[in-house]
């Protein structure tokens, strides 16, 4: 989370300063370094002085709740708010703009949290520093020792749950990583983090229609920033051909951040998909009041209008897209058909031939990528067989084609490999 927030239309500073003291409890509340607790109280302290200057305070414009969505808003900026369980009352107390109330639950979260207490020796919350320790020494097999015994010590301890799932992860041990996580909803439902995480890694394996549920889950109890868990569940939704689904998904992502172009793109987009056109224009429209040079959304709108048959205003749009995005041939595509409809035959040609050009330069590109890796492949099979020679003189051939291409990382790394082919296979690969 971010320092000071600003937020408009607040008749004083005492807003932001109630703000600024949620920011830095949510990041205290993480206790991802083990020792945040000292600066818990004081966040909240700084709260209530902010609350009680700004209840001194003539009417509150805008009203509680919108500011409290504001800052809130701002905290997350694009991601999602999702706080420890044992605080997750006290944050949608502040969402709702009950911030009395809110102040308190979190005095009384706060009272009962490990981290504000300190980690005394043998206690959960040491175990849990230890294997904090032991994490970012990249000693993973003792962090999971000390995180698992910090968890049988402690049942509800969704910190170091949620650190056991990071451990496992960095150690390559991902299907543990999703064990631990799915155990740890088991035993604390509500908690969000370890819902968004799991879906994440739900979404690695391919098993999208769980992740997409996991989205939805971890979308409900995100205090701010839920926008980008919904967008997701937008995307698996059209990607399972859910169509009806993607627009539920993302018809939400704008409402709860209408601020954001790309949630009206997505949407403009997933309504094309559903055949409303004219509903999608809208959102496109949308997108370019917030970012008039939006060469995306000007695509959107004119291939819209391409296809009512409202050419010249196609035209128009199809203009500003190739000027904003001048590497789309997409753009270029579609502003050539949309001239020739209109009889102008020699502009349209100027374009039709300069995305026949990319194509072939890209397809070209391709075929040498394609090639490159295939003799990249046969190169390590001979040298792993021992067949060092012919290794060798694969080698040297894709450093230097490597070199044209511009590719010096893989030019480099291939010369390494002629000189140990060349040693007969001793390199540290």
């Amino acid at each position: 989370m971010t320092a000071l927030l600003w937020l408009p239309g607040a008749a004083t500073a005492q807003p932001s300063l109630l703000f600024q003291g949620v920011s830095e409890l949510a990041d205290a509340a993480e206790g991802v370094y083990g020792d945040e607790g000292p600066r818990i109280g004081p966040a909240l302290d700084a709260m209530s002085r902010a609350l009680d200057a700004w209840n001194r305070e003539s009417a509150r414009e805008p009203s509680p709740a919108v500011q409290a969505r504001r800052g809130l808003e701002a905290a997350a900026k694009g991601m999602p708010l999702l706080p420890l369980a044992a605080y997750r009352k006290g944050f949608e107390q502040i969402a709702s703009g009950d911030f009395r109330s809110a102040i308190e639950e979190l005095r009384r979260a706060a009272a009962a949290d490990p981290l504000v207490r300190g980690a005394v020796d043998g206690s959960s919350e040491w175990h849990r520093v230890r294997g904090l320790a032991y994490w970012a020494d990249s000693e993973f097999d003792k962090s999971t020792e000390q995180l698992e015994a910090a968890i049988r010590m402690n049942s509800g301890d969704e910190r170091s749950r949620l650190a056991l799932s990071r451990v496992l992860t960095s150690a390559g041990r991902d299907a543990d990583a999703q064990r631990v996580l799915e155990d740890t909803l088991r035993v604390i439902p509500a908690s969000g983090r370890a819902h968004w995480w799991l879906a994440t890694s739900y979404e690695h394996v391919n098993r999208f229609a769980d992740a997409r549920r996991e989205f939805e889950q971890a979308a409900s109890m995100a205090v701010a920033g839920r926008s980008y868990l919904l967008a997701t569940v937008g995307r698996l939704a059209s990607g399972a051909a859910d169509n009806a689904g993607a627009v539920d998904a993302l018809t939400r992502a704008v409402a709860d951040d209408p601020g954001s172009p790309a949630w009206h793109k997505l949407l403009a987009g997933a309504l094309l998909l559903e055949d409303r056109p004219d509903d999608a224009l809208v959102e496109f429209g949308a997108a370019l009041r917030l970012d008039p040079r939006d060469g995306d959304a000007h695509l959107g709108v004119g291939q819209i209008y391409l296809n009512a048959g409202r050419t010249a205003e196609a035209v128009d749009a199809l203009r500003r897209a190739t000027e904003l995005k001048p590497d789309s041939i997409e753009a270029e595509y579609a502003l050539a058909t949309a001239l020739t409809r209109l009889g102008n035959g020699r502009d349209a040609a100027r374009y039709f031939e300069h995305v026949e050009q990319v194509q072939r330069q890209r397809l070209a590109d391709r075929r040498r990528t394609l090639s490159l890796d295939t003799l990249r492949e046969e190169a390590d099979l001979r040298f792993r067989e021992g067949q060092f020679d012919r290794a060798a003189a694969l080698w040297r051939g894709l450093a230097d084609l490597y070199a044209e291409a511009g590719r010096t990382q893989d030019a480099a790394r291939a010369r390494l490999m002629y000189e140990a082919a060349l040693r007969g296979g001793s390199t540290a690969r």
